[in-house]
């Protein structure tokens, strides 16, 4: 039996040795880099690299270090392209791995790259020199051993379903337990497209990772300053965050599952963009993804805010591969002016900033308005990708609450299929100013400009809405409730374009109409009176008469209508008819156009007094025995004549001069007539005198009735 003082003497001896050993394997693994030098194998280690690269590797310093952890560090590293442009630029790279982790469940690896510059450029050949930095090269030594490999599959897979290979089941397990830790600081993303006009630069980007693995969530944390321009379009800058969770198995029974999470807060961007859009510093601003893969589909939610515009996506597909299935569109406001039009504030300014450059590498100078990019011209790249053109989706869109051109739009729903390119709109419902309008339609963007067909009905328009709307058109046209239906074809999406390339045909009518520019009843009871003395001096029996005392002529119409076709540009109503209230107004009727461009307007209408309000019909002649009960009208039809409006919507010119011609010629033709029955009537007393004297009283009695008294 061992004695109390020999069992501590043997504690003692084993933990001496214990300790012993754990200093021997400390000695050696702090000697391990005094004996083994890695960077005299930095030479070997750029000349393999040349091997499997079109370009140039330069290495600083290695050492290497296993003091309680597997650690090598790398005192600058860049790599470069066949041309001698940078690629990449590292002025420290360090990693490591602790060697408990290696034999724990865990394994843990950290990276850390110090201010790195990382240049993508893309040639005008499309070829991105990152993506192009790989050689591709045969490998007949592979192919042999593909060969031996192919001849002995049975054999093999005998001996695999029998014994299965531990070593890579444990590289395996190893690879999915890895944690990684990523770390870099202070770098500088650059990438260029000289054919696109676009340069994009991030300056001061942090990237943390923290415990990246496959098999719990991970947390990415990127921060950047953004000076960054798409070519003469867009201007991004200003301090950028982006926080974002992965998590490869968010359902436990389904080993392909992953889910992304992102968000960002983008309040301190200034954004601005060359049509007018700019958000300023300081302005409320998020965007919000969340991604979701799974065996049997990909699921995403994702949401966007910017001043005057929210936007919410829904999108269900089955692949990236095959991209098909649906997206769904919402928002609760969208103010359609601040994004595309960028009516508040100087376009100068805003102008200035976009040309304003931001750093020492030359940002692109933007161009005037007239000389941005079109948007059929931006949608160059998107004809392009591959994955648009056989993507197979269903649309929906459910918007509220948008306001476009001082217009408010309380509802819009749609439902469109995208395929190959083309969207097919099924249907349309709307909300318009106070009435609904339902609508379909094809937009193909594969083709070189953009081409469309639309077929819309509206009714129950509440047109006095559009009294504050910045369209000409609308604003200072006609009021009342109207009704309207079109179909055509057009192509470009350029609204300069869009209104010179629409062709189409439809009808309207408004009813409780009212004019907002076009004074009808004053113009013509302004130019009644120069009219009249123009008659006057073509008629001299009419002299000393003046026109009778007029009352106030109103421009309400109980209906106005038309059907119209648009061509080039150019609305024309063949059959513009506007129907006067009772005792309110004068009827038109005729030719009417408008320019879509620039309001420009062309009427040619026949005014008809149908209740006399002018008092024109009320004007007679009596002299030397010729009386003409209605000097001006012809026959028992009401006064009529012809005006001429030209000029715009919002500054109409009426032509006075139009309306005199007419009046003269029924005057004299009024004239005319009465001379001629005055002389067949002295003409008749003649020949009744005559007749009397030579045929007797009887004869001259009954010849009375014929040339009257």
């Amino acid at each position: 039996m061992t004695s109390p003082i020999q069992s501590r003497l043997l504690q003692k001896k084993i933990f001496l040795g214990f300790c012993s050993i754990v200093g021997i394997v400390i000695l050696i693994l702090a000697a391990i880099p005094l004996w083994f030098d890695v960077d005299h194998y930095r030479p070997q280690m750029v000349s393999v690299s040349e091997e499997f690269l079109n370009g140039k590797l330069t290495l600083g310093k290695l050492t290497f270090s296993v003091w309680g952890k597997l650690r090598f560090k790398v005192d600058g590293l860049a790599l470069t392209d066949l041309a001698g442009e940078k690629i990449l630029a590292v002025k420290y790279f360090e990693g490591e791995i602790s060697l408990p982790s290696i034999f724990s469940k865990s394994p843990c690896v950290v990276f850390t790259l110090d201010k790195p510059e990382i240049n993508i450029t893309k040639s005008k050949q499309g070829k991105i020199n990152l993506l192009d930095l790989v050689k591709i090269q045969p490998d007949p030594l592979a192919h042999r051993q593909e060969k031996i490999n192919q001849e002995s599959e049975s054999r093999q897979k005998k001996s695999s379903e029998a014994l299965p290979s531990v070593a890579p089941s444990y590289l395996a397990e190893f690879i999915k337990r890895l944690q990684v830790d990523l770390r870099l600081t202070d770098a500088q993303i650059l990438y260029r497209d000289p054919a696109a006009e676009v340069n994009l630069e991030f300056k001061k980007v942090n990237i943390e990772a923290t415990h990246f693995s496959l098999l719990r969530p991970s947390q990415i944390m990127i921060a950047a300053d953004l000076e960054t321009r798409f070519g003469k379009s867009l201007l991004v800058k200003g301090p950028f965050e982006l926080k974002v969770a992965i998590d490869f198995r968010p359902q436990a029974n389904d080993p392909v599952a992953a889910r992304v999470q992102a968000s960002s807060d983008l309040t301190k961007l200034e954004i601005v963009l060359a049509n007018g859009f700019q958000k300023k510093k300081g302005e409320a601003a998020s965007f919000l993804c969340d991604l979701v893969k799974t065996s049997k589909d990909i699921k995403g939610d994702f949401s966007f805010e910017v001043p005057g515009f929210q936007l919410s996506m829904k999108t269900k597909m089955v692949s990236f591969d095959r991209p098909q299935g649906d997206i769904q569109f919402s928002s609760a406001a969208m103010d359609l002016d601040k994004i595309l039009g960028g009516r508040e504030g100087s376009e100068s300014a805003k102008t200035d900033l976009l040309n304003k450059k931001g750093s020492s590498r030359g940002a692109q100078k933007v161009a005037p308005r007239e000389k941005t990019a079109s948007l059929d011209e931006m949608l160059l790249e998107l004809r392009r990708n591959s994955i648009f053109k056989n993507s197979i989706f269903n649309i929906k869109l459910n918007f509220k609450n948008i306001k476009t051109q001082g217009i408010r739009i309380p509802f819009l729903e749609s439902f469109a299929i995208l395929k190959g390119g083309v969207i097919s709109l099924k249907q349309l419902k709307i909300d318009l100013l106070g009435g609904q309008g339902t609508a379909i339609g094809e937009l193909d963007l594969m083709t070189p400009i953009p081409t469309y067909r639309l077929s819309a009905d509206f009714k129950g328009l509440q047109l006095a809405q559009a009294i504050d709307s910045q369209s000409e058109l609308l604003k200072n046209s006609v009021i009342g409730k109207a009704q309207f239906q079109f179909s055509g074809k057009g192509e470009g999406l350029n609204p300069e374009m869009a209104k010179t390339k629409f062709s189409g045909k439809g009808s309207f009518k408004v009813t409780e109409a009212r004019f907002i520019s076009l004074d009808v009843g004053r113009w013509v009871g302004q130019g009644m009176g120069p009219s009249f003395l123009k008659v006057v001096e073509q008629v001299p029996l009419l002299k000393g008469k003046q026109m009778p005392s007029q009352v106030t002529i109103e421009s309400r119409y109980d209906f106005i209508s038309s059907d119209f076709t648009i061509n080039k540009g150019i609305l024309e109503a063949p059959n513009f008819i506007a129907k006067a209230v009772s005792q309110k107004g004068l009827d038109l009727k005729g030719l009417t156009e408008l320019t879509l461009k620039d309001c420009g307007l062309k009427a040619r209408w026949q005014v008809i007094d149908t209740y006399n309000l002018t008092k024109a019909r009320d004007i007679s002649l009596e002299q030397g025995g010729i009386k003409i009960e209605h000097l001006l009208a012809e026959g028992t039809s009401p006064v009529s004549f012809p005006i001429e409006i030209d000029g715009t919507c919002q500054a109409p010119q009426f032509n006075y001069e139009a309306m005199s011609g007419p009046l003269i010629k029924v005057a004299l033709k009024n004239v005319a007539f009465g001379v001629s029955k005055r002389l067949t009537q002295e003409l008749g007393k003649s020949l009744q005198t005559e007749i009397i004297h030579q045929a007797g009283k009887p004869l001259g009695d009954a010849l009375k009735h014929i040339f009257g008294k």
